[in-house]
């Protein structure tokens, strides 16, 4: 993802799914089944946030079976997909790219016990220092409160 995709608004998909053609269907799937994957199971940074970002845009007007691969995608995310994963909301966040770890966030949200699994890789030291801020964000948005208790695993500034 270029600087400049991260901070222009990308334009809204289509309110209401157009009639496709079987290969049409087949081709948005393969692209859809390439994006959950990339998501979930790339060690690129800017991949997985590129996947993320263009996943949380058509979530609402993919079909429940697309829907289904994204979840079943996230299920058999490991704690190092996961890891990985919050790695890219946090390259975001540090690239003035907020709104896009957001809609990092929302997807993560959809994971079985995300905010169990992700609060045990704070307190467990399992995270790296530098995504520990970004990722207690994270934790604080879901809850809507703050968590002065994991904050204490966000390092200082020097």
């Amino acid at each position: 993802m270029t600087e400049r995709e991260m901070t222009e608004p990308a334009s809204p998909p289509p309110t209401k799914p157009e009639r496709t053609s079987s290969s049409e269907y087949t081709a948005r799937r393969l692209a859809w089944n390439q994006m959950c994957e990339e998501f979930t199971k790339s060690t690129d940074m800017r991949i997985v946030a590129s996947a993320g970002y263009r996943l949380s845009w058509y979530l609402e007007t993919v079909p429940n079976e697309f829907v289904k691969t994204l979840d079943a995608g996230l299920h058999r995310m490991t704690d190092a997909d996961l890891a990985r994963t919050l790695a890219a909301a946090a390259f975001l966040f540090d690239n003035d790219g907020e709104h896009f770890a957001e809609l990092i966030a929302w997807l993560l949200a959809r994971l079985p016990d995300a905010p169990d699994r992700i609060r045990r890789l704070i307190e467990t030291d399992e995270l790296p220092p530098k995504d520990r801020e970004c990722t207690v964000q994270i934790l604080e948005l879901w809850a809507q409160e703050e968590l002065p208790e994991l904050r204490a695993h966000v390092p200082r500034p020097s």
